[in-house]
């Protein structure tokens, strides 16, 4: 039956309407023959139809995503629904929260590391229109803030750059113009590269950067496949590791992904790599990825580099309500990173175990910053709500044959000299060619140990000989 005007008569409104024009199209089709007396009593006996059901939005933004590239198509998707019922309730929640603060849109996306299956995809807050609701921020490019740095961490620790307890400056630092500052805006003097990492400090990473080159780490995120950083490494300069470039969250969870199956693959296949360990995610049943041809020769990283960086990673100190967490039984290790663009207009967190990989974006699409918008105060708190709705996995197994004991000085964090405290230290195979202490000296001084001699002007029975640790000047 169609009305004259649909939006009066419809399944679900004015039913008693619609059930008397309905009976007199059926009386006029017996009438006129089209149907016979029997089919008519028969339609008239059934029920009107009822307003239809909205359609399910447990995830509409993969829908959005599987129709551009599918469209038409009956696809099964890899989306656990107890799961992503799970993530929405999350979701929801935080929503609900930071909306008060005038932050109105977030992300979510699950990883399975063994097959690259999207397990739940949350493509934005359950906001309105005017807050673009409709916008998949997954594939959407923000600007990357800090979470960048475990791909420099572990290009130099696979290089021989540096070993996890280098020393870096963290002084006031000018580079042509340039002064990156950290987000506290103070400074440490010297700490070690991998609590540079896990504190997520501005200046090491630029001086590390600095030190490995912006050409050659801008050819390692093209190797991970970041397709947004597009532009020349010029382009980005040293603000390429604070945030200068920009990526999205789908392109951020794979390259994860693939560094979290480099360990776990080459730990159960004799210190083997496959070549296309960065293979693209997947969100369809069935469909089994390639990750190319096997061979011992590392794929982008090696295997005890992004173990040593992973290491680095657990040692980040976890949101409020999750700090005490080594305390726990319960507990589970996860190598993470978050991220804060400038301006607070992008807040990330990305984390890790043997098994699983979540990303979380938490801002406005629109690009408006909100001043308490970072990723440990945002971000943060809802990986760790998702975590805690997974299975429970083992931490990553130790790739000892990519990873070699050498004695380090204890205060450098420097292959040792002669003359160092000497602790061992699991480094990668390539740490063993990384420079010896440049700091430790030796002194000589009189027997009082106050003044510094030499044979000039004490007798050399006199002289009392001491090694000192001398850090150069600011």
């Amino acid at each position: 039956v169609l009305p004259n005007a649909p939006s009066l008569i419809y399944p679900g409104k004015n039913q008693e309407k619609l059930r008397l024009k309905r009976d007199a199209l059926l009386l006029k089709l017996q009438k006129e023959g089209f149907i016979d007396q029997q089919t008519y009593e028969l339609s008239i006996a059934e029920p009107l139809p009822q307003k239809p059901f909205d359609l399910p939005q447990i995830a509409p933004h993969l829908l959005q995503r599987i129709s551009k590239k599918q469209e038409g198509q009956r696809v099964k998707t890899t989306v656990e629904i107890a799961l992503q019922n799970r993530v929405n309730q999350i979701a929801k929640y935080y929503y609900s929260q930071y909306k008060q603060n005038e932050v109105h849109n977030l992300a979510i996306l699950v990883i399975d590391v063994s097959n690259r299956n999207i397990m739940s995809y949350v493509g934005n807050a359950p906001t309105d229109a005017n807050h673009q609701k409709d916008v998949d921020i997954i594939g959407a490019p923000r600007s990357t803030g800090s979470i960048l740095k475990p791909l420099l961490y572990a290009s130099m620790l696979d290089e021989g750059a540096l070993l996890p307890n280098t020393l870096i400056a963290d002084v006031p630092t000018q580079i042509s113009g340039y002064t990156p500052e950290n987000f506290n805006l103070t400074f440490d003097g010297a700490v070690p590269a991998h609590r540079a990492l896990s504190r997520s400090l501005n200046i090491p990473a630029v001086l590390m950067l600095q030190d490995f080159g912006v050409n050659k780490f801008y050819e390692e995120l093209q190797k991970f496949k970041l397709k947004d950083i597009s532009q020349p490494p010029n382009h980005y300069g040293l603000s390429l590791i604070l945030g200068g470039a920009e990526s999205n969250l789908w392109d951020l969870c794979r390259t994860y992904a693939g560094m979290s199956s480099t360990i776990d693959y080459f730990n159960k296949n004799q210190g083997k790599y496959r070549k296309n360990e960065f293979a693209e995610l997947n969100y369809q049943s069935g469909f089994e990825p390639d990750f190319g041809k096997e061979s011992y020769q590392k794929t982008i990283v090696g295997a005890g580099a992004i173990w040593l960086t992973y290491n680095a990673m657990e040692e980040v100190n976890r949101p409020e309500g999750d700090e005490a967490w080594k305390f726990y039984d319960s507990s589970q290790k996860i190598a993470w990173k978050t991220g804060t663009s400038f301006g607070n207009r992008d807040a990330w967190a990305i984390g890790t175990n043997s098994r699983y990989v979540v990303g979380v974006w938490v801002g406005n699409a629109s690009g408006e910053g909100r001043p308490t918008l970072t990723g440990v105060s945002s971000a943060a708190p809802i990986l760790f709500d998702v975590f805690n709705v997974l299975p429970r996995k083992k931490w990553f197994a130790k790739p000892l044959n990519d990873l070699e004991e050498v004695e380090v000085c204890s205060l450098s964090g420097h292959l040792a000299q002669e003359n160092c405290p000497k602790i061992k230290q699991m480094v990668s195979l390539k740490g063993k060619t990384t420079s010896v202490c440049p700091y430790h000296k030796t002194i000589h001084l009189d027997k009082s140990q106050q003044f510094r001699v030499n044979s000039s002007c004490e007798n050399i029975e006199n002289i009392v000989t001491k090694t000192w640790f001398v850090l150069p000047p600011v």
